[in-house]
């Protein structure tokens, strides 16, 4: 968060790690019960916490504010964005996304996005939206002034997998795209924001069919690449974005205590944070990992 804090969204609850120690007594704050499945931070510096329930929680630094939805969803938030409005936008994986205005006001838009599970979310700066599903890429128009948005075509190029993570390279009209079982796909976009090229970034031996969790680009323009099973990638492209250039793989036989990971982050001192499935937190410091074991402190 904006004071420095790593904030954590575990099968326990929410926590909190200010380089030393975990905190995760915040139940005086009436936090939804339901664990945290997605967490964001906005333009603004507040933090925004969607849970495994539909919940929606916003911490501005002092307190927590849970979201009222009027009931309006009950499905898993599984991704969170901003718009140039301030708008913050949820993907909700059954029923659509929820659009939270500045003012907390609360709109749900479902129609557009009928029929279909949402997974993942990115806006291109021309306002359009890419939409990752459980069934590919898509892309939509979004109006914010009107709450609306509008299905203009789906990226037939990438398969009808799950698409987990969507990043935009800094200074650059590319996507990259990370998929459930089907590795690793990158989408450039025109003026307009429509695609313009679909290629798939892969090595020989790495990457073809990898189960892609999450994506970072760090501030040395390194992707990083959080996978179920196959560990952390850690890639460099070329000049045109086409081709891998450079490859580490950090998994168990290298130091690192899980193959299976679900986020990847950078911090403000370039420090690498990944989160495990079961094994705590880790971090990268100077290509060096040291373990962080939550689970005795909570509580």
């Amino acid at each position: 968060d904006k004071n420095g804090f790593i904030w954590l969204g575990t099968g326990e609850g929410l926590c909190r790690f200010d380089g030393f120690r975990f905190t995760d007594d915040f139940t005086s704050d009436s936090l939804p019960p339901a664990f945290v499945k997605e967490t964001f931070r906005d333009r603004q510096g507040i933090l925004w916490f969607g849970h495994n329930d539909g919940s929606i929680t916003r911490y501005d630094g002092t307190s927590f504010t849970i979201i009222n939805t009027q009931g309006m969803n009950r499905s898993t938030i599984n991704d969170i964005v901003q718009d140039t409005s301030g708008n913050i936008l949820f993907a909700t994986q059954k029923q659509g996304i929820i659009i939270v205005h500045p003012d907390q006001q609360v709109k749900i838009l479902t129609e557009p996005f009928r029929r279909k599970l949402l997974s993942s979310l990115c806006f291109t700066p021309q306002g359009k939206l890419l939409v990752g599903t459980y069934d590919g890429l898509h892309l939509y128009e979004f109006d914010a002034a009107r709450d609306t948005a509008w299905a203009v075509s789906k990226i037939s190029q990438i398969p009808n997998t799950v698409i987990n993570s969507i990043i935009k390279r800094k200074n650059s009209e590319l996507y990259l795209i990370g998929t459930q079982d089907e590795g690793l796909y990158a989408v450039k976009t025109a003026s307009t924001g429509n695609p313009e090229e679909v290629f798939k970034l892969e090595t020989s031996t790495s990457l073809k069919y990898s189960f892609i969790q999450d994506l970072t680009e760090d501030s040395r323009d390194h992707i990083w690449i959080s996978t179920q099973g196959e560990g952390i990638y850690k890639i460099e492209l070329s000049a045109d974005s086409r081709s891998i250039t450079d490859l580490i793989n950090f998994n168990e036989k290298n130091g690192l205590g899980s193959m299976n990971n679900r986020d990847v982050y950078e911090d403000y001192e370039g420090n690498i944070w990944i989160g495990t499935y079961g094994k705590g937190l880790a971090a990268l410091f100077d290509e060096a990992f040291v373990f962080y074991d939550f689970e005795p402190e909570l509580g």
